[in-house]
């Protein structure tokens, strides 16, 4: 065996069947968000100042809450 024994273990656990299933629900949130951000734009918003920013997540989250509950568009 050759290399770091921790990185072997880790990629020896990268095997199971747990690992693998908890690994599945760890990308299906991390693509979720990743395009909640992209489709809001909150990656960059254009306002300065923790309230201004806050209001501006606030409104983004209501407006994903509705389209996510069928809410939305033609509501």
């Amino acid at each position: 065996m050759r290399g770091n024994p921790r990185c072997h273990s880790s990629r020896s656990e990268q095997t199971t069947d747990r690992w693998q299933a908890e690994y599945a629900l760890r990308v299906g949130v991390e693509g979720a968000i990743s395009q909640v951000l992209d489709a809001t734009g909150l990656r960059r918003t254009r306002y300065r100042g923790l309230s201004e920013v806050t209001l501006r997540h606030a409104c983004s989250a209501t407006a994903i809450a509705r389209t996510t509950y069928g809410k939305g568009a033609g509501a």
